[in-house]
């Protein structure tokens, strides 16, 4: 069953960049060793859980006083990264991640009509590997093709739980969907606590960025 908290999914802010990034897929596999040594293995996982870490050595804030510094009037950078920990009560809710690195795809193959389905999951390759996308971005250009031909926007939507596209009339059988379109990773936080350290006046770090994709 898909998590929806909070509603609507907040997404990530976009911050000046972060002093690093790193991306760590994440599988879980069973292993069973006999009493001659054979390993039985088992995959628990179809698709891997992303961990993103990043580390911000600078968050410009003005202040949550009523005073606001003149000097940074416009940066709210502190206010952002924790109110959406802050609105996601830690590990309990979910947002979406524009991953900076990961967040596209152009001519990506989704699937093959039959004739019959009308909705099918959007997905992207990851070199070899394939796996669905947490979420489609509806806010950047989405474009639609059978057979290589650009379908009208009205032909086709793409579904609440923003994971689908969804044809009016189902695709001809043998026609190849292929699409353009941003997407986001669906994440939690790993932890129910952050750590935010004011160095100077109105300047923090936040040295241990720490989320993982979620399932939907």
């Amino acid at each position: 069953m898909a998590f929806y908290y909070p509603v609507p999914t907040p997404v990530f802010p976009v911050l000046r960049p972060g002093f690093s990034f790193g991306l760590k897929p994440v599988f879980a596999t069973a292993v069973l060793t006999t009493v001659n040594g054979v390993e039985i293995r088992s995959a628990q996982q179809a698709f891997p859980l992303w961990e993103i870490r990043m580390t911000y050595e600078l968050l410009a804030d003005r202040t949550q006083n009523a005073v606001i510094d003149p000097n940074l009037a416009d940066y709210s950078e502190l206010q952002q990264i924790c109110g959406l920990f802050l609105v996601c009560k830690g590990q309990y809710g979910r947002f979406f991640f524009s991953n900076p690195v990961d967040n596209s795809r152009s001519g990506q193959v989704i699937q093959t009509g039959d004739g019959v389905t009308n909705t099918f999951r959007v997905i992207r390759n990851w070199g070899s590997f394939v796996e669905p996308v947490g979420a489609v971005n509806i806010d950047e250009a989405i474009n639609v093709y059978l057979n290589g031909v650009l379908q009208d926007p009205g032909d086709w939507e793409i579904d609440s739980d923003l994971i689908n596209v969804v044809f009016s009339t189902p695709p001809p059988d043998g026609a190849v969907i292929t699409m353009d379109f941003f997407y986001y990773y669906f994440c939690r936080w790993l932890e129910d606590v952050q750590d935010f350290e004011q160095f100077y006046q109105h300047l923090w770090e936040f040295k241990s960025c720490v989320f993982r994709s979620a399932k939907r």
